[in-house]
């Protein structure tokens, strides 16, 4: 029913019972359960289950069950109390009496206790889910079926995207209803969907052991892919910590190199300063990690200085005075530190980029033309090259000009 009242009720659901004869109906902690009189049975539906075609509404049941008296209602009860009863009377959400004997009691379902009575671990885990449960039995019971690996991978993925959505779903603004004119409302249970936070995957799950061997470690990869895959889809911020610390270092330690470049390469895992470090750190093993981090660097935009220091590190001054020509950065480069680290190239180099700041003069930060570290650079920079050599270096280059235009 729509929460104004105006809205004509629809059907959306048909219970297939598969026995006749006289029933009841419970609805509680998001589920119905349907009392068999003749059989002396319960069918428990979860509608939240069903994966039904589209205009579809048959719901079967999940398990079937009998009810049993509990061991507080024996001992207040001196006799015999029949379940089941045809003088028994129904009220919602879940409580039971019994005029015969003058007995008002409630029933529960202890949705842990469901496993036995389901097969599906898959299905056990969704109905697990859409429970009113505490985080960590969930938690538990998700870690236990994955580590012993008896869910598919597909299974888990949408495991993982009802995670995801969840949360996409808690950050939506609440729409209000005015029900000035409603005379009858139905109120449903209230019922809090589980939200599984990133924390709490990270921590539960894809925190590996040493002790796992490398097909469980190649399985856990795929179950982290798969997860960083449900977030993005459903527009979720991926915590660095997931990332850095345990998706790509678990990458990295698995020797999957060229697979973390295919994911860096488009995307997939997007870019932060922290993981461009964490990737420069292990060029040794995979020397493209360096071009893909200073790739991300300069996406971010917001690294410049960063960009030129791993450029210095390397020995790539020419390079590093070109990156800063091209971002129009030029007015923010340290002069002496690029100078400095051209003086340990070859003459070449360090004749470059000296008269390459002597040009600009002023307009270098710190105008680094006035200080004494200049001059001292700038004695040596006279006697780099004699005359006769600098001479025949122009003649060269004027040369090379005349082929050029000829061409």
């Amino acid at each position: 029913m729509s929460m104004d009242g105006m809205e004509v009720p629809k059907l959306a659901h048909i219970l297939c019972l598969d026995m006749v004869g006289a029933f009841a109906l419970h609805g509680f902690d998001n589920l119905i359960i349907v009392h068999h009189q003749s059989s002396k049975t319960s069918l428990v539906f979860d509608i939240g289950l069903e994966e039904v075609p589209k205009g579809g509404c048959i719901s079967h049941p999940l398990f079937k069950t009998s009810l049993s008296c509990s061991d507080s209602l024996k001992a207040k009860v001196s006799y015999e109390f029949k379940l089941y009863s045809p003088s028994w009377v129904m009220f919602q959400p879940n409580f039971i009496t019994d005029a015969s004997i003058g007995v008002f009691a409630s029933i529960s379902l202890d949705p842990v206790e469901v496993e036995n009575s389901v097969e599906d671990k898959y299905q056990f885990l969704r109905f697990l889910y859409n429970r009113c449960i505490p985080k960590s039995v969930f938690l538990e019971n998700l870690r236990h079926y994955v580590v012993a690996n008896k869910l598919k991978l597909k299974q888990l993925a949408h495991i993982f995207n009802s995670f995801a959505k969840a949360i996409a779903k808690r950050s939506l603004p609440i729409l209000s209803h005015n029900d000035s004119g409603v005379k009858y409302v139905l109120i449903a249970e209230l019922y809090e969907e589980i939200i599984i936070e990133q924390e709490d995957i990270v921590g539960n799950l894809f925190l590996l052991p040493d002790v796992y061997t490398l097909d469980q470690k190649q399985r856990f990869l795929q179950y982290m892919l798969r997860y960083l895959t449900a977030l993005l889809e459903n527009k979720l911020e991926v915590q660095p910590y997931f990332l850095n610390e345990i998706l790509v270092s678990t990458m990295i330690t698995m020797g999957q190199l060229e697979r973390l470049h295919q994911l860096l390469l488009y995307r997939i895992i997007p870019d932060s300063k922290q993981l461009a470090f964490q990737l420069l750190s292990h060029e040794a093993k995979y020397f493209p990690l360096v071009q893909l981090a200073l790739d991300m660097l300069s996406r971010l935009g917001t690294a410049t200085e960063e960009i030129v220091e791993v450029l210095i590190a390397r020995n790539l001054v020419v390079e590093a005075i070109r990156f800063l020509e091209n971002s129009q950065s030029a007015d923010k480069m340290n002069g002496l530190k690029l100078i400095e680290s051209a003086w340990k190239e070859n003459r070449v180099i360090r004749y470059a980029v000296f008269s390459y700041f002597l040009e600009r003069g002023s307009k270098i930060r710190n105008c680094i033309t006035n200080s004494e570290q200049f001059e001292e650079f700038l004695k040596k920079f006279e006697v780099l090259f004699d005359d006769e050599e600098i001479e025949a270096a122009r003649r060269d280059l004027q040369f090379m000009n005349i082929s050029r235009n000829k061409m």
